[in-house]
């Protein structure tokens, strides 16, 4: 759903996108709600991918320090759906 706020500050989360027009009364926000990344992998049928097996040592390892790729795939997982390919 697409709403039009004729407002100069709104508050933005991150399941969000805003897109700015000039108008004659000032600036309009649109915001259009995206899409979570469950459903995006679930659109390009990359939910069913299973991920790759690692050792106990790298499995250890990465309950340690995180994943380091994960907000990097996410970004471009996105990018990737909403430019349509």
């Amino acid at each position: 759903m697409t709403t039009l706020y004729k407002t100069a500050t709104l508050d933005i989360d991150t399941h969000q996108r805003a897109r700015y027009a000039k108008s004659s009364e000032g600036v309009s926000v649109v915001m259009q709600e995206r899409k979570d990344i469950e459903e995006i992998k679930e659109i390009l049928g990359f939910n069913n991918t299973e991920p790759i097996a690692l050792s106990p040592g790298d499995r250890e390892d990465a309950e340690e320090k995180g994943d380091a790729f994960a907000e990097w795939y996410e970004e471009e997982l996105r990018e990737f759906y909403e430019r349509g390919e």
